[in-house]
C-alpha cells in the first residue's frame, strides 16, 4: 500500500457498479478499514465507539475521510471533530432518517455503510475506492493525472481546481457533491459527442488547444475507449478543425532543428519530438511522439 493512512474498502459483492450506472448492487459484509503501522481503526457494522463534537485524534480523521469519500462532505481531515464535521454528520443522519444529533456512533456508522452501498465500485467485485473512480472520470475528461486513489495528490488537486474554475465553482481543490455533479454532467455531454466520432481507422485523436492536452481513443466492439492522454509542450498556431493523419517519418530537420517521430496533421503541422519548437504543429514528448507515429494513417485528428 502506497499510503498507510489510505482508506481501503473491503467489499463482498454479488454485483458491482460504476458511478453513474443504473445497475443494482447487493452488498454483503461491507466494511471500511483504515490501516496504520501499529493501529487499526475499523468502521463496520460492529462499530461501538461514540465520537462527538470536541473529540480529537486519528479516529476523527478517518471519519472525516469517510464522509469526504462517500458523501462528498469536503471536510478538512484535521483530526478535530469541530463544527463542520458535526454538521456533515448531521447532514448524513438527516438523509438516512436517523437521530440527527451530530454524534458519530454505532447507528451513524451503520448508516454510513448503507450510504456506501450506493457509491461507486469497479467491475471486479468492488475493490476500487470511490476516489480512484473519480480520478478515472477526471482522466476521461482529458486531464493528465494518475488514478492512484489519493484525491489529495498534487496533480488531482490541480485538475480539480481547474475544473472548478472552468465551471464557476468555488475553487477549493476538494471533491464535493457540486464537483461530482459537474463532472458527471460533462461526461454525459462528452459521451454524446463520442457517438459522433468518425474515423477511417479504429483510432481518434482529440487535441484541446486551450489546455494543450491530447487524448487518443481506440474503438473496440463499436465503442470508443480512451487509451492515452498527454500534454503538448509547444502549440504553434494550429487552426481548429478536423484533419486526417498523413505522412510519417523518423527523422527530419526543420529550421536547423532536428526533429524525431513526426506525424503530419495538415501541411507543415505535425506531431513531433524536438528539443525546441520548430514553430509548426505540436511538440510532444519523445515517448508520445513514438506512440502517435505508430498509429495508422487516415486516423481522424480533431483540434478544438
Amino acid at each position: 500500500m502506497k499510503n498507510s493512512n489510505q482508506v481501503m474498502i473491503v467489499l463482498s459483492l454479488a454485483m458491482g457498479i460504476t458511478l453513474g450506472s443504473t445497475k443494482q448492487v447487493h452488498a454483503q459484509n461491507l466494511s471500511i478499514k483504515t490501516f496504520k503501522a501499529q493501529n487499526q481503526i475499523i468502521i463496520d457494522k460492529n462499530f461501538s465507539k461514540v465520537v462527538k463534537f470536541g473529540d480529537r485524534g486519528d479516529i476523527v480523521k478517518q471519519i472525516q475521510k469517510a464522509l469526504n469519500l462517500y458523501s462528498g462532505a469536503g471536510l478538512a481531515e484535521d483530526e478535530i471533530y469541530g463544527k463542520c464535521t458535526k454538521e456533515a454528520v448531521q447532514s448524513l443522519q438527516r438523509k438516512l432518517h436517523i437521530t440527527e444529533d451530530g454524534i458519530f456512533g454505532p447507528a451513524t456508522a451503520k448508516g454510513l455503510l448503507t450510504y456506501c452501498r450506493r457509491s461507486s465500485v469497479d467491475e471486479n467485485d468492488g475493490f476500487t475506492p470511490l476516489a480512484k473512480d473519480i480520478q478515472n472520470q477526471i482522466i476521461d475528461l482529458g486531464y493528465n493525472i494518475k488514478a492512484n486513489g489519493d484525491l489529495n495528490s498534487i496533480d488531482t488537486v490541480e485538475a480539480v481546481k481547474e475544473i472548478q474554475e472552468e465551471n464557476n465553482i468555488k475553487i477549493t481543490g476538494k471533491v464535493d457533491k457540486v464537483f461530482i455533479s459537474k463532472i458527471q454532467e460533462r461526461i454525459k455531454i462528452q459521451s454524446e459527442e463520442m457517438k459522433n466520432f468518425k474515423s477511417d481507422t479504429n483510432y481518434y485523436i482529440l487535441v484541446n488547444s486551450s489546455d494543450h492536452v491530447c487524448v487518443v481513443y481506440e474503438k473496440t466492439q463499436h465503442l470508443w475507449k480512451q487509451i492515452r492522454t498527454f500534454n503538448i509542450m509547444s502549440f504553434s498556431n494550429l487552426e481548429k478543425g478536423t484533419y486526417k493523419m498523413g505522412i510519417k517519418g523518423k527523422k527530419l530537420s526543420l529550421n536547423y532543428i532536428d526533429v524525431s517521430y513526426f506525424t503530419q496533421i495538415n501541411g507543415l503541422d505535425t506531431f513531433y519530438y524536438a528539443k525546441e519548437s520548430i514553430d509548426f504543429g505540436l511538440r510532444i514528448s519523445k515517448q508520445d511522439a513514438e506512440f502517435i507515429n505508430e498509429l495508422p494513417t487516415k486516423t481522424t485528428i480533431k483540434v478544438f
